[in-house]
């Protein structure tokens, strides 16, 4: 029973998006990672695993955190299209130093509304999350709300140098562009063009070779137009 189990487990991971997942642009995990501390550059030979699924399989991202019981972070990710999967790190026990979560420590996920946790292995919900090396988890979120109507937001920083985040909401499935003019009209880049299902956006512009200055963003959808201007300082 467990190795069946197993099995349609590897197979449901198979087909999950990464962490970093697709969408139309680049969604940035900028807002999902603000002010904490980054996870460590190098494997430590253990590992967890926790799927996460949403209410919502709209395009909309969903932040996932995962803390120790120290408030260190040991694994996040932005879960795309409803379902994707975040890699909780443990602690190499071969160091002296903290790189992960350790055996048996409690673990807090944060996201939109978590509604609960079950252990695929044994099939069983958890009700004390607890790292465990190797361990197969899947929790699931309430996922965000659908946008009711076309938002292209201010950029954020602005001024900037030399990368920004653009936000923008897309109400129903159309095709979408999202471009970015110098004040002489001249497209300098383009960070969305395709078919963009339900749900809210994050693309990221680095202007490392555009000179300072002005410039004017416009998201295009079929009748519906949106412009901003924002400013690069170097």
């Amino acid at each position: 029973m467990r190795k069946r189990m197993l099995v349609a487990t590897l197979a449901l991971l198979a087909g999950l998006l990464p962490v970093q997942a697709r969408t139309a642009g680049a969604v940035s995990l900028a807002h999902c990672t603000a002010g904490v501390e980054p996870l460590p550059t190098r494997s430590t030979g253990s590992n967890a695993t926790l799927i996460v699924t949403a209410a919502t399989s709209a395009a909309s991202a969903v932040c996932v955190v995962v803390y120790g019981e120290h408030g260190q972070v040991v694994g996040y990710g932005q879960i795309q299209d409803g379902r994707g999967a975040v890699v909780i790190i443990g602690d190499d026990v071969m160091t002296e130093a903290v790189e992960g979560a350790r055996e048996g420590e409690s673990l807090r996920i944060e996201g939109q509304g978590v509604t609960g946790v079950t252990d695929l292995l044994t099939g069983e919900p958890v009700a004390d999350l607890r790292y465990r090396a190797d361990a197969l988890w899947r929790a699931e979120v309430a996922g965000p709300e659908q946008p009711t109507a076309w938002e292209l937001a201010q950029n954020y920083p602005n001024p900037f140098n030399p990368t920004t985040t653009i936000r923008y909401a897309v109400p129903e499935s159309a095709e979408v562009t999202l471009t970015v003019y110098n004040v002489l009209g001249e497209a300098v880049a383009t960070l969305a063009d395709g078919p963009h299902a339900p749900g809210t956006y994050e693309v990221r512009l680095d202007a490392g070779s555009l000179a300072s200055g002005l410039y004017i963003y416009r998201l295009t959808a079929g009748r519906h137009q949106a412009t901003r201007t924002m400013t690069l300082v170097k």
